[in-house]
């Protein structure tokens, strides 16, 4: 199992594409919070909406690390070199269950970093214009934590979408339009289904909202929950495809 995360782990940090994709993943975030901090106007924001504008930029993290899950296992079936991976390892599954550790951990660095930073200096930009974003209690850290749990859990829901789906484009565009598009219109439309959906659930990590409306919003634990699965279900049937496909 070492020799497959180490081999992993070579290929994701020798691919030029996969680095532009952590190095942005890290620095977008950032660069949009400083950018929105900076610019909001204290009138327009209320007190319990300040501390989302120091995480406004992670769902760009997020969906970058999607990308770069289907990549991971997408470039390999693209190349025809997964011929050659499954060769000096036939054990399919092995292979997946490294792939899919390599990304959590990457992906969970790429977190801490795009995350604490985003909070350090949109917290430091939005203080120093007098605007206060304490919150009661351990809201503000969980929130964090659940910020930078996303980005482990984007990364695998994106290696299991393109374990399933073998065509990189087809995959990518799935992993970005759903949340961004699809989810946000049925939630609109039907909130006490859109809840229950993926990404609208896993969103609910980073909540600070102390008065959640169960109709129309899970809680941070059972969103979590939620998402969790989700990336789960979805790497078990990529695993079993990949296992049962020809490379």
């Amino acid at each position: 199992m070492k020799n497959a995360i180490r081999s992993e782990w070579i290929k994701l940090r020798t691919a030029r594409s996969n680095l532009v994709l952590l190095v942005l993943s890290a620095a977008v975030p950032v660069v949009f919070t400083i950018l929105i901090t900076a610019t909001v106007r204290s009138s327009d924001v209320e007190d319990q909406d300040r501390f989302s504008l120091l995480l406004a930029g992670v769902t760009i993290g997020y969906l970058l690390m999607a990308v770069l899950g289907v990549l991971i296992i997408g470039q390999e079936f693209r190349h025809t070199t997964i011929r050659v991976t499954f060769t000096a390892e036939p054990r399919r599954t092995r292979v997946m269950a490294a792939k899919a550790l390599v990304v959590a951990a990457t992906a969970l660095v790429v977190g801490v970093i795009a995350t604490v930073f985003s909070y350090a200096i949109g917290n430091a930009i939005m203080t120093s214009r007098g605007l206060d974003v304490t919150l009661a209690g351990s809201t503000q850290a969980r929130a964090i934590v659940g910020s930078v749990l996303l980005f482990a859990l984007y990364g695998l829901v994106g290696l299991g979408g393109g374990s399933i789906i073998r065509a990189t484009a087809g995959a990518i565009t799935l992993v970005v339009v759903w949340p961004l598009i699809v989810e946000s219109i049925i939630n609109g439309l039907l909130p006490k289904i859109g809840k229950w959906l993926p990404f609208n659930a896993g969103s609910q990590l980073t909540s600070t909202d102390a008065t959640i409306n169960s109709s129309e919003a899970l809680t941070p634990r059972a969103g979590g929950l939620v998402f969790l699965l989700f990336a789960l279900v979805l790497l078990v049937i990529g695993t079993a495809l990949v296992s049962r496909r020809d490379a």
